[in-house]
């Protein structure tokens, strides 16, 4: 074997390493919610109550990179699935944010989000 190969195949190992260390230091928590639009409503009405949850959030004293969004699927015999995906930097900042969200604020923004959507699962 050549000094040339022996290089390459380190300097490939070292990649993977790196890649592999990349994606076991993100230690966000995600929270994802399974849920079926409200009649008269669409996936518009759900990003706009999220909106206007990560802004509440990131505002409070716990609000460190608060993340979230909406998925909806490409392809699927029911379009009215939907999914609220809430993304937390670490499981300290989603218990604060659990804990703010049981003030007069928070249950505004949960009545938002009940109006356009019914929500049957969450998932961690």
């Amino acid at each position: 074997m050549c000094t040339f190969d022996r290089s390459w195949r380190l300097a490939g190992a070292l990649i993977l390493l790196a890649a592999g260390n990349a994606v076991l230091a993100d230690s966000r928590v995600n929270q994802v919610w399974t849920c079926t639009l409200n009649e008269g409503h669409v996936v518009a009405d759900m990003r706009a109550a999220q909106a206007a949850w990560v802004s509440w959030a990131n505002k409070k004293p716990h609000g460190k990179d608060l993340r979230g969004s909406v998925a909806t699927p490409m392809v699927s015999s029911d379009l009215s699935v939907v999914m609220y995906v809430d993304s937390y930097p670490n499981l300290e900042v989603y218990a604060a944010d659990v804990r703010a969200y049981d003030s007069d604020e928070g249950r505004a923004l949960q009545k938002a989000f009940d109006k356009v959507s019914t929500c049957t699962s969450a998932a961690m």
